[in-house]
């Protein structure tokens, strides 16, 4: 008697989860029904999300191929002695969506150097310096060009606090920087403070070899 008890507790249940599972099928029904424009607008709007997404991808990998194949064109022009041709085609570059923008900007300034127009040349390091979109790496970059093309003439004071950024062991240009602040202090006749200089960093071990024997032998050329 007790098994047939179970058995209808069973079937009673089974029965209540049935009724369950039907009265939330049909709550989902009336809802589908009456926010049903809702869900497929929701959902239009989702799917031309991610079409617009995947098509931005795609422009911006077009227009970064065209930027290359400019960049890459203007180097060849300026490897081949055609400055004036390669500076042309870099200036087109100045307008670019893209961090080509930068270093068109740099070689033209490096053109402008190679030329003798250290003036012209400065100026477009100066005005790379303001930009706030310029990636780090490419500011460091103008950073040490910008002070290495003013060593002669620009204030020492300036040009040491920009290298100062730069010069704790561990930052990637911490040789490069200190070669140029002591070539500043060198400028200044502080020959035994930048003879320092070159020795703490070289016995640092926190630069990369070729740097390393570059401050050796601006070292050996200061000893003589």
């Amino acid at each position: 008697m007790s098994t047939n008890k179970d058995t209808e507790q069973d079937r009673t249940r089974l029965f209540l989860q049935e009724v369950e599972e039907e009265v939330r099928y049909d709550n989902i029904r009336k809802a589908f029904h009456k926010w049903k424009w809702a869900l497929i607008s929701l959902i239009a709007v989702l799917m031309l999300g991610v079409t617009l997404l995947e098509g931005y991808k795609a422009y911006r990998m077009n227009v970064r191929m065209a930027d290359s194949n400019l960049y890459e064109q203007a180097a060849v022009l300026n490897a081949q002695g055609k400055s004036a041709e390669a500076e042309a085609v870099y200036q087109q570059l100045f307008s670019a969506k893209t961090d080509y923008k930068y270093l068109a900007q740099m070689r033209v300034a490096g053109i402008y150097f190679d030329q003798g127009k250290k003036q012209e040349g400065i100026e477009i390091l100066a005005q790379l310096r303001q930009e706030e979109k310029l990636p780090a790496f490419l500011k460091a970059v103008v950073d040490l060009s910008y002070v290495g093309h003013q060593i002669e003439n620009g204030s020492k004071e300036d040009l040491q606090n920009i290298l100062n950024v730069y010069m704790m062991p561990g930052n990637s240009f911490y040789g490069t920087a200190t070669e140029l602040s002591a070539l500043l202090l060198l400028q200044e006749g502080k020959t035994e403070a930048a003879k320092k200089l070159l020795m703490d960093t070289i016995s640092s071990q926190m630069i990369p070899e070729a740097i390393k024997l570059r401050l050796e032998a601006l070292l050996s050329v200061i000893e003589k």
